[in-house]
Order: C-alpha cells, then sequence, then structure tokens
C-alpha cells in the first residue's frame, strides 16, 4: 500500500516535483522504480502484514514478525509492544502470549487457553521513544481436540485389509484415540460399506447376519495405551476388525470401508481404508500349472520358488524326461493340505519341509500375507529340497 501523499509537490514549468515531509521516509532511496514523493512512509516504527495463524488448543502457537524503524539511528530493541485480543477466554494477551526475538526479527509465542478453541484478533502496537506507532492485527484459530486414526505413515495400523472371496479377513487390528486424553475412554466407533454388494453395511457385532449374509464386526478394547499425535500426548484403544464379504462376490478394485469415531461431546473424525477382496482360484486349477509354448522346467520352478528336480519328482508320472515338457500340460506343483486350528505358516513348513516364503510364493492368490491363514483354508504345499537338506544335517 501507498503512504500518505507527498507534504509538497511544486509546479514548476508544467512538471510537479514532490517530496515527503520531514522525517518521513522516501520509499525511492530504497527502491528505485519509485518516483521522489510518490511512497512516503510516516516517520516511527514499522511492523510487517501477518497472515493469520492456525493452532490447536492447548498447543503452542509461533507467530513471526519484523519491526523497523523510519529512522536508521533508532535502536530497535527500545521499541515497546502491546498486545490485545478480542477473546480473553480463548487467549489472553497478559498471560498467553510473549514476545521472543532482538532487533528486527521477533516472534509471538501464543498458548490458548485450557481445552478452550474457537477465534480471536490479535493486535499488535509498537511504539518508540517518541510515541510514534504502527500496529497490525491477525486472527487467530484455534481448532477442538479432536478423535483420530492410527493413519500417519510408516508405521500407521490404520490401513488397507485384504482376503479371498467367501472369506472373512483375519482379525486385523489398528489403534485410535484423542488428542484430549480425558475422552479416550469415552470413544465409540461404527463402520459402514461402499459396495453393500460385497460387503453388507452390517455392523458392529458377531450377530446372526454377519455369519450368515456377511459384514463387518469391530471390538474395541478398553485398555488404554500411550500414544502421541501432532506432538500431543494422550491414549490410544485397540480395535479389532473382521469383515466378512458376502457369498463369493469379489473386488479386485477394492471396497470403501468409512469408520466413524466419536467422543462422548459428539466430535466425530471420520476414517477410510479399503478392503481388497480377492477372486478366489478356480478349483480345476488348484495347485496346478498349465505349460505354455515358451516355459522350461528350470522357468516354470524359478517363477514358483521352487528346485527344478522338486517339480520334476512330483510330475514324474507324466513327465519323461526334464528337458521335454509339451504345451498344454497340466503339471502339479504341490499337494493340498486343509489349515487346522493352531496352525501358522511356519508350523506348516517345518512339519512339510519347506519355508513359509515358498508356501506364500506357491499360494500368492490365496495367501495375502503371513497371518491369513485359517481354519479349514486350502493351501498347495510343495516340499523344498534345499530346505530338507540343511535341516538333515
Amino acid at each position: 500500500e501507498k503512504g500518505p501523499p507527498a507534504a509538497t509537490c511544486t509546479d514548476t514549468i508544467g512538471s510537479f516535483t514532490c517530496s515527503c515531509s520531514t522525517g518521513a521516509l522516501d520509499w525511492s532511496t530504497r527502491n528505485s522504480s519509485w518516483a521522489p514523493g510518490t511512497y512516503c512512509i510516516p516517520p516511527g516504527p514499522t511492523i510487517g502484514n501477518l497472515e493469520d495463524a492456525t493452532g490447536k488448543a492447548s498447543m503452542q502457537v509461533i507467530v513471526p514478525f519484523v519491526v523497523g524503524h523510519v529512522s536508521s539511528n533508532i535502536d530497535l530493541d527500545t521499541l515497546q509492544f502491546l498486545i490485545l485480543s478480542s477473546n480473553n477466554l480463548l487467549v489472553n494477551p497478559n498471560t498467553d502470549i510473549t514476545i521472543q526475538g532482538t532487533k528486527a526479527s521477533r516472534f509471538l509465542l501464543i498458548t490458548p487457553r485450557g481445552k478452550n478453541y474457537g477465534t480471536s484478533t490479535i493486535s499488535i502496537s509498537v511504539r518508540d521513544i517518541t510515541g510514534a506507532d504502527a500496529d497490525v492485527t491477525f486472527v487467530l484459530t484455534v481448532i477442538q481436540l479432536s478423535p483420530f486414526f492410527d493413519d500417519n505413515p510408516p508405521d500407521n495400523t490404520f490401513q488397507d485389509m485384504k482376503t479371498i472371496a467367501g472369506t472373512p479377513t483375519f482379525p486385523y487390528t489398528f489403534l485410535v484415540g484423542h488428542e484430549d486424553a480425558d475422552l479416550v475412554a469415552g470413544l465409540s466407533i461404527e463402520a459402514g460399506s461402499g459396495n453393500v454388494e460385497v460387503v453388507p453395511n452390517s455392523c458392529c457385532d458377531q450377530s446372526d447376519a454377519f455369519k450368515n449374509y456377511g459384514g463387518i464386526y469391530l471390538n474395541m478394547s478398553t485398555l488404554l495405551v500411550p500414544a502421541s499425535r501432532g506432538g500431543i500426548s494422550s491414549f490410544a484403544r485397540q480395535v479389532v476388525v473382521v469383515v466378512r464379504p458376502q457369498g463369493t462376490a469379489s473386488a479386485d478394485e477394492g471396497v470403501e470401508l468409512s469408520f466413524r469415531l466419536k467422543d462422548k461431546n459428539n466430535r466425530i473424525t471420520m476414517g477410510k481404508i479399503k478392503l481388497f477382496v480377492f477372486s478366489r482360484p478356480s478349483v480345476d486349477k488348484f495347485c496346478a500349472y498349465d505349460v505354455k509354448p515358451s516355459d522350461t522346467l528350470s522357468s516354470i520352478s524359478d517363477s514358483l520358488g521352487m528346485h527344478w528336480l522338486t517339480l520334476f519328482m512330483m510330475n514324474n508320472h507324466t513327465l519323461r524326461h526334464p528337458d521335454s515338457i509339451p504345451p498344454g500340460l497340466r503339471l502339479a506343483i504341490g499337494r493340498a493340505y486343509v489349515v487346522k486350528n493352531g496352525d501358522s505358516l511356519y508350523s506348516i513348513a517345518t512339519r512339510f519341509g519347506t519355508t513359509w516364503q515358498h508356501i506364500m510364493t506357491t499360494n500368492a492368490g490365496t495367501l495375502l500375507d503371513q497371518q491369513s491363514v485359517f481354519d479349514g483354508q486350502l493351501l498347495c504345499l510343495a516340499p523344498d529340497l534345499a530346505f530338507i537338506a540343511c535341516r538333515g544335517r
């Protein structure tokens, strides 16, 4: 913005020559693109414009600003400040705001009162020893403390899920909390499905409808664990979620699941993840591989993470020589195994002379992670000759 008009402008044969009043700063002496006398800054201190600021309840807000003086002879450390607030219940300038810094570089340290939230117009007035002053205002917005999901990567527990059509998910767990530690115990949660044809909109207990038709099961622990959010120390609670897709419906592109986390003051935070429901492998191709024209026994075994001799031995009733595998031939790549209660990938691998990594590779279409095994699940197992050899030493 331009300052006040020049104090005097003299008409010299049709041409005006302007000059600033005594004590005022002629901006043309600082910036040659301005004509003399067209931008005059009154004598006294100056203060830069401030952007509006936003912070969280009970969290300190830092607002930097710059001061100066038209006269270069003034020591900026002699400037005096007056701060006013339009909402003393939110921010009291006498107790909740301090000015830090020296010379031209200053900043406000603002600590909102308690857990209050809202807005306040903050005014800063700066005065020099002559009584000349300048002022600036900005709006401070303090946001209410809110519930939160543990969704900050890389260690977030609230993340996408996956399963196979017709199969409930493994019991996933994630953390939820509240920035106000006093409100963590009163949290409640519910969920909904973005595609009811794949995941019915039934929540949140293990009702007959959930068991027979599918839906979302949620169970939130009452145990409080330490947590932090955006620098605020608080507590969190663990949520167990099991999603049961309807029938054999699949959604390779994922189903959006919306979670609604609410505190006792009806403050709500929404969280969204995706459930990927992959199609089941066809029964006639389970634990089998159809040879392609460019395949060799080595290329097939490499893609399955097994030794070619293992593959040859499992199919020696149809393969006469390892170098001769006709296209279209269906090879067995393992033996079927039904998972029993208490099984884990490691225990299964140890029992059948393989590794859990090999089981993951062979069952890439049905095993989505190391924990997604359940009672009654059908797995394809193939012994690992290298594993057996090492174990026998």
